[in-house]
């Protein structure tokens, strides 16, 4: 697909964009589905033409190289489709085993009050986004224009278990302490282990009671219909078109590992994974150190993912504007989503910022993922907002 041919596909999709702007109110279940068929028909068609001009003997994994800009367009249609999966679980989930998950004794008086109206705030701003207005130009920005309803709950969360968790990271220490000792204490051992499965079980029933279901553990999550609803219909063809794309962008080949875990320093960090993702700033200002630090990445994994993004800005939304993808988060959703990297090692600068709602965002494929974030900087640390969702971080 050449680069025109991405142009007119992200002037089409920021069309249908604009075609159903609407305040979130009167966003329907209908409009979504339209945007939805909409899309997958753009993405579809163009998948189908790339394919046409491959050779006879041109290999699945052929028709979406990296850096090719219809893979970008298919990720970008991907990032789609999971959100919209997201806010589709949100809408369909049993509304009494809701109500039971928000009886938790976990959580202060008033806070289900406070977690039921801020998921209201997080759906409105979820179809919000998978139907956006046309931006205002002349509009002034007001303070609170890039707040996220999303980060909100996410932050909610993160105070209020942030106490269980450095419990049960400490249990966990203590645990590990206790069994690389020569002479083992069962009785120490055995109290610990009962520990931890008691904080994990506290800290999963709080996690239930902010995020309900739709925080799964997996990006292919499988959906079994309770009936014939509007929204669960949808939901259902949404996770058939998800699983397709995925084994578009995979290939036939297997995904690239490791043969097992593997630990090694890089970037003076203690990294260990079966399947490494890289994420290279190969802006101007870096593209001195790229080559050594790929020869040193080289020497202890046969197998690692790269992904070189002009930048380290990390923006999220739904529409791509022109030709030029929002690089770092990108990145990251094909490693993590696609490639199922269970290690994110990122060099930059980290001079270009991130937005409240690419922070979401990356909480989320980390958490569902669960891979360790390392951060190896060549100018600032991790900002405030960044920070809780790194690994590790060094600074060179």
């Amino acid at each position: 697909m050449r680069l025109k041919q991405f142009f007119a596909v992200a002037v089409f999709l920021a069309s249908i964009a604009n075609a159903f702007a609407a305040k979130p109110e009167e966003i329907t279940l209908e409009k979504v589905r339209d945007v939805y068929l909409k899309r997958e028909g753009v993405i579809t068609k163009s998948l189908e033409e790339e394919k046409a001009n491959l050779p006879k003997d041109a290999k699945a994994e052929d028709l979406l190289p990296d850096k090719s800009p219809l893979r970008n367009s298919t990720l970008f249609h991907l990032r789609y489709l999971t959100h919209l999966e997201r806010t589709l679980r949100m809408t369909v989930i049993d509304q009494e085993t809701r109500r039971v998950q928000l009886k938790s004794e976990l959580l202060p008086s008033g806070e289900d009050r406070r977690i039921v109206k801020m998921w209201k705030e997080l759906e409105a701003e979820r179809f919000l986004q998978l139907a956006p207005p046309p931006v205002d130009k002349k509009r002034r920005r007001r303070r609170g224009d890039d707040d996220s309803a999303e980060a909100e709950l996410n932050g909610r969360f993160g105070s209020r278990a942030k106490s269980l968790l450095r419990k049960l990271e400490v249990s966990e220490e203590r645990l590990d302490t206790a069994l690389s000792r020569d002479r083992q204490d069962e009785r120490l051992i055995g109290k610990l282990e009962k520990e931890i499965t008691v904080f994990e079980a506290q800290v999963e029933e709080m996690r239930l009671a902010y995020f309900g279901d739709s925080s799964t553990d997996s990006f292919e999550s499988p959906f079994e219909p309770a009936g014939d609803a509007p929204a669960e219909k949808l939901l259902t063809d949404v996770i058939k078109s998800r699983d397709a794309l995925l084994r578009v962008l995979r290939g036939e080949e297997p995904l690239k590992q490791e043969g097992e875990k593997k630990k090694a320093n890089i970037g003076e960090m203690f990294i260990e994974s079966q399947n490494l993702g890289v994420i290279l700033d190969v802006s101007s200002s870096m593209t001195n150190f790229i080559k050594p630090l790929k020869e040193e990445i080289a020497k202890e994994f046969s197998s690692p993912h790269y992904r070189e993004v002009p930048g380290c800005r990390m923006d999220w939304s739904l529409i791509p504007i022109g030709a030029k993808p929002d690089g770092s988060m990108l990145a990251m959703e094909d490693l993590l989503i696609v490639l199922k990297a269970d290690t994110i090692f990122w060099f930059s600068d980290l001079n270009d910022g991130e937005s409240p709602q690419a922070l979401a965002r990356l909480q989320w494929l980390l958490d569902i993922s669960n891979a360790n974030f390392y951060v190896n900087s060549m100018g600032k640390k991790p900002s405030r907002g960044l920070e809780p969702l790194v690994t590790e971080f060094r600074k060179k």
